[in-house]
């Protein structure tokens, strides 16, 4: 969980691949990148809006605004963001467990082990050679 929670970060621009909420602030749009984090674009020209960059928050689905602060969710935790200079964003308060019931059933959470953020699906095949089954009836 602590490499988690220390994963958030202001970074450069970069595509957008799998869009998620928007929320619109002052000219600028704030686009949630489904489980990654959120795209920081001015908008304030909307015939040349320009890609300022993307803050890093992983397990990220949720995000709002107020005043001068972004609101996110990161797995089970609500990570409070001053966008005050959308050029240097930068978390200033986390919530440590807030969505930890909400989202008891998307992931897998544990406090010892922390949360499992991702899984690969394999098929494993075993054989046996000379093994004897018997049939019970």
């Amino acid at each position: 969980m602590e490499s988690l929670r220390d994963s958030v970060y202001f970074d450069i621009e970069r595509e957008i691949n799998s869009p998620g909420k928007l929320n619109y602030k002052d000219g600028y749009l704030f686009i949630s990148e489904v489980a990654k984090g959120v795209h920081v674009i001015d908008n304030r020209n909307v015939n040349n809006p320009i890609k300022i960059g993307f803050i890093n928050i992983p397990g990220n689905y949720d995000i709002a605004t107020k005043d001068n602060f972004l609101y996110a969710d990161s797995y089970i935790d609500l990570v409070i963001l001053d966008i005050s200079n959308v050029n240097e964003i930068k978390e200033v308060n986390r919530v440590e467990g807030s969505f930890q019931n909400y989202y008891e059933n998307r992931f897998l959470f544990s406090e010892t082990l922390g949360i499992v953020t991702g899984y690969e699906e394999q098929v494993i095949e075993e054989f046996e050679e000379n093994k004897d089954c018997e049939l019970v009836y």
